[in-house]
């Protein structure tokens, strides 16, 4: 340990033993409990020499190699890559290099991959030609798919490292099924190799062709397996100190022209969920288009020979956003109720300001609020990576996409946070929460939800408190509100 480093809290102690206890771990340690400060100080104390982290790509290169030197005395040779494409080879390249220099000089190295990367193939065959010491999943709910590449690909890396850790604050972010393929790749003993015998112990399986897990059975046991490897402190005795944290919701009205449209998309959904031809996986594209249009855009399918100067109806405009036509798909802006809103909340304060979203509307429409509020404005998404100057001071607003920017990251300069959308995954919701709201902040913070009255905003917002699966929850409640 470095000098003058506070000591550990006494679960991040506790967690580092368990740690070096156990060949295979996985730390289930809330957003914000110090889990990078367990990894390191337990790399030291079992004098791991090769070490392999895998996480989020956001906190590649800005969050997990500041890690090292900020906790550990020992000199780390860092690699970091969030490379793909014609650049990956000459990365791996001086990746190897750096290796092969700190095993000469007798130096401790790690390699820090995102997701995307690791599951390439080029880098999973670097990557299985070093006898890793350990391997690190960050956020390993990134495993859950049990039939994924890259779920897979941490499954075979298993055979080739002699321990394996994996870390969340939200290791099952939407059922028990998600517990297999974060499991298989850290120890396939814990509960089995297969996905079909586990889906079968631990699931009851229905709906078409008896395929679909409908119900789940024998939890008590899965539970104790997974307690063989996984350290849970009790969440009380973890005290953050963080400061309170409120939720507010600002409820916008759609324009006359995005309600109507919005009425009858949720008209034919009811009708197809009545009809019996909707399920989780067709459904959620019928909910993500209402979603977006409570954003203010209508992704229509747009007929190919229709006059470019047309204007369509309400009756063909929810047509086209039901894809019951030959098409084109096109974005056509309807409402600017969630703009004007967030152009209200910036313009309000002159402190830092994040706003959370999913779709690329979100972002033009935060760009517009500020522009039209006369504030800066950056973004992190996959588009555009701006968090390092957002965090430097150089401007207000930073538009943060959810899949993007849901995890790992600190965005404790502000602590004003706002929601246009939040999507359909529970894990990376919460996770996002974690982004304002951990160690590091000081000051209370606020999150303002901004939702479209009468609208799938506040199914989704219901489902979220009541930890409902949101597909199927908030497809529930769009047929409820219609009787």
């Amino acid at each position: 340990m470095r000098p003058n480093t506070p000591k550990p809290w006494p679960h991040q102690k506790a967690g580092t033993d368990w740690l070096l206890a156990h060949k295979a771990a996985y730390l289930d340690v809330k957003m914000g409990g110090g889990k990078s400060r367990m990894i390191v100080d337990y790399l030291d104390a079992a004098s791991a020499a090769l070490v392999l982290v895998v996480c989020p790509k956001s906190v590649v290169e800005d969050v997990w190699p500041r890690e090292f030197p900020k906790w550990s005395d020992r000199p780390w040779r860092v690699a970091a890559s969030t490379a793909l494409g014609a650049s990956t080879p000459i990365r791996l390249r001086r990746a190897e290099k750096m290796r092969a220099e700190a095993t000469w000089e007798g130096d401790p190295f790690v390699f820090i991959v995102n997701y995307d990367s690791f599951r390439a193939t080029s880098v999973q065959d670097w990557l299985r030609t070093v006898p890793w010491d350990v391997i690190v999943y960050d956020e390993a709910q990134n495993l859950k798919s049990p039939n994924g590449v890259t779920s897979k690909a941490a499954a075979r890396m298993q055979k080739r490292a002699s321990r394996v850790v994996a870390m969340s604050g939200t290791p099952l972010p939407h059922s028990p099924m998600d517990a297999f393929g974060q499991f298989r790749a850290i120890d396939p003993w814990v509960l089995g190799a297969s996905w079909w015998a586990f889906r079968k112990r631990y699931g009851v399986l229905g709906g078409f062709k008896m395929k679909q897990v409908v119900a789940y059975q024998n939890q008590e046991e899965m539970t104790a397996k997974m307690a063989t490897v996984m350290f849970s402190p009790d969440p009380g005795s973890i005290d953050l100190n963080l400061p309170d944290a409120q939720h507010v919701t600002v409820n916008v009205e759609l324009s006359p022209k995005a309600r109507r449209a919005y009425d009858a998309l949720s008209k034919g959904l009811v009708e197809e969920i009545n009809g019996g031809s909707i399920n989780a996986a067709n459904g959620l594209v019928k909910l993500l288009r209402m979603q977006q249009l409570t954003s203010g855009l209508a992704v229509i399918d747009k007929p190919l020979d229709e006059d470019p100067d047309h204007v369509p109806t309400d009756h063909e405009l929810a047509a086209m956003m039901m894809g019951e036509v030959d098409v084109e798909r096109e974005g056509v802006v309807v409402c600017t109720a969630k703009q004007d809103a967030i152009c209200d909340l910036v313009s309000g304060t002159s402190e830092p300001f994040v706003v959370f979203g999913q779709f690329r509307q979100d972002a033009d429409a935060t760009h517009a609020a500020c522009e039209k509020a006369g504030v800066t404005c950056l973004e992190l998404s996959g588009q555009r990576s701006e968090l390092a100057a957002w965090k430097a001071g150089e401007a207000q607003v930073l538009f943060v996409q959810i899949a993007s920017g849901n995890a790992g990251i600190d965005l404790t300069r502000a602590r004003y946070c706002a929601y246009l959308s939040t999507g359909f995954d529970m894990g990376k919701y919460l996770q996002s929460l974690a982004r304002v709201h951990r160690p590091g902040q000081t000051r209370p913070v606020t999150y303002y939800h901004v939702r479209a009255a009468n609208s799938v905003d506040y199914y989704v917002a219901r489902a979220l408190a009541s930890r409902e699966d949101l597909i199927t929850a908030t497809l529930r409640m769009v047929a409820e509100a219609a009787t």
